[in-house]
């Protein structure tokens, strides 16, 4: 048994908290020093970075499984409150997605608890212009079965 994710929890809630945070106390500062009535873009730049944030959200780190742990025979998912057991003759095809957090899509031959299509970040690593060596291996895996 080994965890096979890195560190999502510190990105996703982190991302999410700072972004918030600055847009609110950037607002606040705007509405009350009453900069937006001389300048529209005061009161904009605000929406505008907010909006990138949500999208940036929703794009890289909504979609990742919190945890995933390697029993030998097959793989365990953990997102919210639900669980799901995947074999490795279940999946269909492995790849990783270059970016930080390095993501690894696992995509199965039928959906599941979770999805059809299972994501969760890679252990963090130096040197990221190659293939992530746990892709290679869950692949060889997949393949031998």
């Amino acid at each position: 048994m080994r965890k096979l994710t890195g560190s999502t929890l510190v990105q996703k809630e982190a991302l999410l908290l700072v972004s918030l945070v600055f847009i609110v106390v950037f607002l606040i500062f705007v509405l009350v020093s009453g900069v937006y009535k001389e300048n529209l873009f005061a009161l904009l730049i605000p929406i505008f970075v907010s909006a990138v944030a949500f999208i940036l959200y929703k794009r890289k780190l909504s979609d990742v499984s919190s945890e995933v742990i390697d029993y030998g025979d097959y793989l365990l998912f953990k997102k919210g409150g639900t669980s799901q057991l995947v074999d490795f003759n279940e999946i269909k095809h492995v790849y990783g997605e270059k970016g930080k957090p390095e993501r690894i899509i696992i995509e199965l031959k039928e959906s599941g608890t979770i999805g059809k299509s299972l994501v969760f970040a890679a252990p963090d690593r130096i040197f990221q212009y190659t293939e992530h060596p746990l892709v290679i291996e869950l692949r060889a895996r997949m393949e031998a079965t």
